[in-house]
């Protein structure tokens, strides 16, 4: 056989197009006729028509992946046992030092539990292959509530759930909602995780209220406490069930969320007061001052200002979630009719 009309390697960059169908009418003209006198090509082609080739090469491309995580994974142990022993030079160096000088384990334990903070930051991170997010976070949880309870024993003190359940409510709030991504809930439950989320914060910060007034709680601390902070938990959670639960247009969910925080801001000030005051202690709230005693004109009082602005305030944000709402009306209208004529 003589010498080929166009090299193997450029028809070869071609039969991929060919067998897709893709290429040009030139291209095609070209493919077909090195294939009818290419025997190396035309087999070739014929691997590719029943997959052969896709499997090599799919088996070839994951035999290299499952290499290149093997060797990552070797590595990250490596670092990891090697900031283990590193940890590990002060923990011994401590102990000794601490036995030498006090005869007795104390202020050891807090380095330990330290380092062991330390630790969950670098170390598991580092030996963790899957749901690392959700084991470094729970480990430093943990990790920190032992140093405060070292802490505490090693003071005296009583105060370990004064500082826990905070820092527990804190650290939920800001990486709860991107771990229970990982955490494997039942099925009614992964489609509720936004409400799992609310629900476990509203408790945690019910603690909060309960460890301060079991510590330091005087005579009007439960009412006043308990009171105020379930009022001011009605805006979050009020503006959660509006964005998750209420089915219409985005802009009618907007208007609705600016009318229930133009409404809490505008009364926040006296439902505050009225709990805080005595009983039975006449108080006429803001709103009503600032509608019948004509302040809306008079801003010569300190008192007379802050009614009107709070007033203002409310009508403002109210008008413009209003607004928002007939607009999500409006629009929401229009794209059903627009879906109705697609159909």
């Amino acid at each position: 056989m003589g010498e080929k009309k166009y090299p193997c390697g450029l028809i070869q960059d071609l039969l991929p197009l060919y067998r897709d169908q893709v290429c040009g009418e030139e291209s095609r003209r070209i493919v077909e006729e090195h294939l009818g006198e290419c025997g190396e090509c035309r087999q070739l082609s014929e691997q590719m028509e029943d997959g052969r080739v896709e499997r090599i090469l799919m088996q070839e491309a994951n035999g290299v992946l499952e290499h290149h995580r093997k060797k990552e994974k070797r590595a990250a142990v490596t670092a990891g046992i090697v900031t283990s022993a590193v940890l590990l030079i002060p923990v011994i160096v401590c102990f000794i030092c601490n036995l030498a000088v006090g005869h007795a384990l104390d202020w050891f334990f807090i380095v330990l539990t330290a380092l062991l903070v330390v630790a969950s930051l670098t170390v598991v991170p580092m030996l963790t292959e899957n749901h690392r997010f959700l084991r470094t976070v729970l480990s430093f949880t943990a990790s920190l509530l032992l140093l405060l309870l070292t802490c505490c024993i090693y003071a005296g003190g009583d105060w370990f759930f004064l500082a826990a359940v905070p820092v527990v409510f804190g650290l939920s709030v800001l990486f709860l909602p991107f771990m229970i991504r990982q955490l494997p809930l039942p099925e009614p439950v992964c489609r509720h995780k936004g409400l799992v989320v609310m629900l476990w914060d509203t408790v945690w910060l019910y603690g909060i209220i309960v460890v301060c007034g079991l510590y330091a709680g005087g005579r009007y601390y439960w009412h006043n406490g308990l009171l105020i902070t379930s009022w001011c938990l009605l805006l979050p959670w009020a503006i959660f069930v509006a964005a998750r639960y209420v089915k219409c247009h985005p802009l009618t969910k907007a208007g609705i969320i600016i009318v229930i925080a133009g409404c809490f801001n505008g009364t926040i000030n006296d439902v505050i007061t009225a709990i805080v005051l005595p009983k039975g202690t006449m108080y006429a709230p803001s709103l009503v001052r600032a509608l019948t005693r004509g302040t809306l004109i008079d801003w010569s009082a300190p008192q007379s200002r802050d009614d009107t602005l709070i007033l203002l305030t409310m009508i403002g944000l109210v008008s413009i979630g209003v607004i928002c709402m007939i607009l999500g009306v409006i629009c929401g209208r229009r794209r059903k009719q627009k879906e109705e004529q697609k159909r």
